[in-house]
């Protein structure tokens, strides 16, 4: 059996909750969806909409595409698509996780901190280039798609060098006409009418014309020569080192390293992009730096390609990071002595917001711990040489500035400019009100008032200045202001209430009240009822309860966790039925829960009101005086009487006015065992409750929108299993409830 205050303490969780529950029921609608909307994965869905999410997605469609040819294996795809559909199952802690896996070592070592911090980790610069984000249609084409061509009519450049395996049309005009077409033999040679073998190898593109002029000059007079590019040759080039994908390719003579590298996938996040060889005939003939291109867009010392070169990416040299209130936050790659400003200038220079009197370094020293070192540079010298020189793996943070403004005062009130003004060396009130004119009307000009929040104590004093006093040239009223002041003017005008109709009136909407203007008033201004108004299930709001009902429930949970925690101690040794330690446990965590469902369910502040029709209505004693921000809502007829709890089919139903209790009782199958018929009690549309310990519940009236509540018998069963049982029922309850003021809004 239950003990006495065990069953006191359960019936004030039980009434507690059906207080605070009933009087409002939106949120068991969200809080349904919310179970909902966790099944379906919403917060991985959440993540994969991000740019973080985006992100991840891409990276793994990005694995699709395939190795040099265009050629996609059917089944990469698949997999990759299989990955990324397993992501909208991920919650977003598993999706991070699952990114940080796939950082770089460097990544990783650098974004540790900014890992455990849940902080977006750093990236190596320029890799991304090879492996765009693919978000469109496009996505699975390979690099090679985007490579030059050997179609006939490529555009060349005038410095394209010619070579055998290219073909050009030869269009002569005037006295003599002719169209031919050559092509350049392995000897590097052309054969033309009358002339014969004409060596063109070697020659540029814009040259070759002029060339071709004064060959053809020799034999036809007054000629006239135009060249156009046909095919291009085809050079079989080798991408070695530390890219994605090495081998030999097959590209056209236009093709650059940067083409070359596009092809083979870039270089890994191992390989260097600022050491970059092209080596030909076993001699390196240029070194190319990729940054150039990537932050200026120059591709600087880029040869064009030819038959047999080789592209070696070899492993990347010193790195390091750079974090904070810059443009382009990164790891980067460093050649020789790098300075400080070099650094700064690879990630877009300084914001505005950079605090330059202390920049952090954080260096590895010999091989044995971190050190960290505060740099004091300015932004002239930013630009040039700091002196400063950066060693592998250093870690620099540009920490922004202070964000708080301190030189300001406010002005507020009954003033034509209200707002922050600028705290001026040795300022006084009077350089901030310098006339009388700058007051609004209805402004209270006695007095003013400074608020000002002590920088030491940091209490709060209020310095009046009489305004009189201040304008007749009394110094002592001229107060000197100080950082943060609140200089306010009160008004003599009080803002006028103003009051929510809703729901069924001729002209809903918001109205200004007078002082002790009743709720008569504004229907009648309002129009009067539709004739769908359901008057009997009227809600009326008000603020003022709402604060007092929310304070009343703070203390009440208070209390009940207080009491709750007790009791739980007192049976902990003495459970009955066998049940373990866990499960005790468990049982206390489900009356917690309980308790959490009251704390959700604030009050909305609903008084009870009996709206007739106006004429009826009017000054009597429902007719309350209105406060500012009340609101009522009324909703339309409803056609609803739902039975809940302890009944063998809860359900609703059509309602009839010739129905009574007992009859909706009989078409729900009757009580069941478990039901408490003698605590059985009815909730009204108009949010009042009758119970059969006021009246004879069988005997009233139902109205639509009414639900009777049939609560289970809570004096057989011990604690903990009452706790059980009474959660199931009241999940149902609510669930119910919720449907109730669903159908008779």
């Amino acid at each position: 059996m239950l003990l006495k205050g065990e069953m006191t303490l359960l019936k004030k969780i039980i009434c507690s909750f059906i207080l605070f529950t009933f009087a409002s029921t939106s949120v068991f609608a969200q809080t349904a969806s919310q179970v909902t909307s966790y099944l379906n994965s919403s917060q991985g869905k959440a993540f994969l909409q991000s740019s973080d999410g985006q992100n991840l997605v891409n990276q793994l469609k990005g694995q699709q595409t395939t190795q040099a040819g265009g050629q996609t294996s059917q089944n990469q795809a698949a997999q990759g698509q299989t990955e990324i559909d397993n992501l909208q199952y991920l919650t977003s802690e598993e999706a991070f996780s699952l990114k940080v896996k796939k950082m770089s070592d460097i990544e990783r070592f650098f974004s540790q901190d900014l890992v455990a911090q849940k902080q977006e980790p750093l990236i190596q610069y320029g890799y991304k280039f090879f492996k765009p984000d693919q978000t469109n249609s496009d996505q699975g084409k390979n690099t090679l798609s985007f490579l030059p061509t050997q179609n006939q009519g490529s555009p060349v450049s005038p410095n394209y060098i010619i070579g055998p395996g290219d073909s050009f049309k030869i269009t002569l005009w005037g006295i003599t006409e002719g169209i031919f077409d050559v092509e350049v033999n392995s000897e590097g040679d052309i054969v033309l009418p009358k002339i014969g073998i004409v060596e063109v190898a070697g020659l540029s593109y814009g040259d070759l014309k002029q060339f071709l002029e004064e060959k053809l000059g020799r034999y036809y007079e007054s000629v006239n020569v135009g060249v156009t590019m046909g095919k291009l040759r085809g050079v079989k080039i080798y991408v070695a080192g530390e890219v994605d994908k090495p081998g030999s390719y097959n590209l056209t003579s236009l093709s650059s390293v940067f083409d070359a590298l596009l092809a083979a996938g870039g270089p890994t996040k191992k390989g260097s992009m600022r050491k970059i060889q092209l080596v030909r005939g076993n001699r390196n003939i240029a070194d190319i730096d990729l940054y150039s291109f990537f932050i200026s867009g120059r591709q600087a010392n880029s040869p064009q390609l030819q038959e047999g070169d080789t592209i070696f990416v070899p492993v990347i040299g010193d790195v390091v990071a750079i974090n904070g209130a810059i443009p382009r936050p990164a790891i980067y790659e460093i050649k020789g002595r790098a300075d400080l400003a070099d650094l700064i200038a690879l990630a877009g220079g300084l914001l505005p917001t950079s605090y330059l009197s202390r920049v952090q370094v954080v260096r590895i020293e010999a091989h044995e711990r971190k050190v960290a070192r505060d740099e004091n540079i300015n932004l002239s010298r930013s630009r040039q040489k700091l002196n400063f020189t950066l060693a592998s793996l250093d870690f620099v943070e540009i920490f922004p500035i202070y964000q708080s403004i301190d030189n300001r005062v406010f002005l507020e009130g009954s003033v034509k400019y209200p707002g922050a003004y600028e705290l001026q060396d040795d300022m006084r009130i009077k350089d901030l009100l310098s006339s009388k004119e700058l007051f609004a009307t209805g402004a209270y000009l006695p007095r003013v008032e400074i608020i000002r929040i002590e920088e030491n104590s940091f209490k709060t004093r209020i310095l009046a200045v009489d305004i009189d006093r201040l304008f007749s040239g009394d110094s002592s009223q001229n107060i000197a202001l100080q950082s943060n002041d609140r200089v306010v003017v009160s008004s003599i005008n009080k803002e006028q209430a103003r009051v929510t109709i809703k729901g069924e009136v001729m002209r809903s909407g918001e109205y200004s009240v007078a002082p002790g203007e009743k709720l008569s008033s504004v229907l009648k201004r309002a129009g009067g009822y539709t004739p769908n108004a359901y008057l009997f299930g009227a809600k009326f709001i008000r603020k003022s309860v709402k604060d007092f009902q929310e304070s009343r429930n703070k203390q009440l949970i208070s209390k009940l966790e207080e009491e709750l925690i007790v009791k739980a101690r007192e049976n902990a040794t003495s459970i009955k039925g066998g049940q373990t330690e866990a499960s005790a446990t468990a049982q206390l965590e489900t009356a917690k829960k309980m308790l959490d469902l009251i704390k959700e369910r604030m009050p909305e502040g609903r008084i009870v009101i009996s709206l007739n029709t106006i004429e009826k209505f009017e000054n009597s004693e429902g007719d309350i005086e209105l406060e500012d921000g009340d609101e009522l809502i009324i909703p339309a007829v409803s056609h609803i009487v739902l039975v809940m709890g302890e009944v063998f089919n809860p359900n609703s139903f059509v309602y009839s006015e010739k129905y009574k209790l007992n009859d909706y009782l009989k078409r729900v199958g009757g009580i069941t065992k478990n039901g408490d018929q003698g605590e059985m009690f009815i909730i009204r549309a108009d949010g009042s409750v009758l119970s059969k310990r006021q009246t004879s519940i069988y005997s009233v009236k139902l109205m639509p929108g009414d639900a009777i509540i049939v609560p289970q018998v809570i004096d057989t069963f011990n604690f903990w299993a009452t706790i059980t049982d009474f959660t199931r029922w009241l999940y149902e309850a609510v669930v119910t409830f919720s449907l109730i003021q669903s159908l008779i809004k």
